[in-house]
């Protein structure tokens, strides 16, 4: 192979890995606007009242706290948690990002869903309703109660 056959071997790989990257910008910027929006919707909740079987600002359950956030953004959820965590793709607990769904057992069995706002090094923060308190936000990780339930982390995006 001549040395101009290489060279435009390389520079067309160069170009298609550039291409590439920039998509890849854009499809993450996009997924984080997402997530951004899933975030600012599910905080305008906090405070809303508990409510078995609610799915409106009148009242949550989990599910259907998760369900009405990300409905806002035109993505369909199933109503039931233990159906919602077959949505999606299992993402690492360590790679928990914003707009994540982040499942619970009881009894061996999927009871509970919230979704991450917020991760830093020594902290996930999770949004949901819960019984005793309605819609909170709180630290996962300082948790006793949620973090010897915890399942899995999903996303769920279009």
């Amino acid at each position: 192979m001549s040395k101009l056959a290489a060279l435009a071997i390389l520079l067309g790989m160069l170009f298609t890995a550039c291409s590439s990257t920039s998509q890849l910008s854009r499809s993450s910027n996009k997924e984080d606007k997402v997530a951004a929006s899933l975030v600012k919707t599910g905080r305008s909740m906090l405070g809303k009242k508990y409510r078995y079987g609610g799915e409106s600002a009148k009242g949550f359950d989990c599910s259907g706290l998760t369900r009405y956030i990300f409905g806002s953004q035109d993505i369909e959820l199933a109503r039931r948690a233990a159906d919602q965590y077959r949505q999606g793709v299992k993402v690492d607990r360590l790679d928990a990002r914003p707009g994540d769904l982040v499942f619970f057992i009881n009894r061996g069995k999927i009871d509970h869903v919230a979704m991450v706002t917020r991760v830093d090094r020594d902290h996930l923060f999770i949004l949901h309703s819960t019984s005793s308190k309605g819609v909170i936000e709180e630290d996962m990780r300082i948790s006793k109660y949620w973090t010897k339930r915890y399942k899995s982390v999903r996303r769920v995006r279009k």
